[in-house]
């Protein structure tokens, strides 16, 4: 039989926050794991803690015609769920895709 767990929401002054964030950073911990260890408190299926994200920053520029080219390609596809053949001006538009994509790659 699993065990359920109860959950406490508590609030603390921000230095105390601060303080329990410096410790548990230091220790490579949550501070959920922080508080439960200090308290002598297990958790039978304890699972490590998700790795911090790292995102990289790119040009706006980049972000802004890949977004373009996007909403030509939405369009293209919408054009031919409809119903529409591949005619010219579809494939015209395909063209200008690749082409942007190689000015950007």
């Amino acid at each position: 039989m699993s065990q359920k767990y109860k959950q406490i929401k508590i609030n603390f002054t921000p230095i105390v926050y601060d303080k329990i964030s410096k410790i548990a950073d230091e220790k490579g911990i949550t501070k959920a794991k922080l508080i439960r260890d200090y308290l002598g408190a297990k958790i039978a299926d304890e699972r490590e803690p998700k790795q911090k994200r790292i995102y990289k920053t790119v040009d706006p520029k980049l972000l802004y015609h890949l977004s373009k080219i996007g909403g030509n390609l939405n369009q293209i596809a919408k054009h031919l769920n409809e119903g529409n053949k591949l005619d010219f001006q579809v494939l015209s538009q395909l063209v200008a895709i690749e082409k942007s994509l190689k000015e950007f790659l």
